[in-house]
């Protein structure tokens, strides 16, 4: 096994347990492997929508008192808002 494949095989295990946890919050959107293994910004939209303010309305809430606005916002603007949250 070559150092490249094992660390695909440790990001397919590790989107496997990510798609256990959605689960666990009942997300029944696409959840598609290979998408996902494509770092394709588009494919992860959904998956951040739903976490950050579908999946529970107190942490929407939570988000917004700590000054992070993700409603309203283009694609890249969440993304964005996403990675700045502490």
């Amino acid at each position: 096994m070559t150092v490249g494949s094992a660390r695909t095989g440790d990001f397919k295990n590790n989107l496997e347990r990510l798609r256990s946890h959605l689960k666990s919050v009942h997300y029944n959107g696409n959840f598609d492997i290979e998408a996902l293994i494509s770092g394709k910004t588009q494919v992860y939209l959904p998956l951040l929508d739903y976490v950050f303010t579908g999946s529970s309305k107190l942490l929407a809430k939570y988000l917004v008192y700590r000054g992070y606005e993700l409603y309203n916002k283009t694609d890249q603007k969440f993304v964005d808002s996403t990675c700045e949250l502490e």
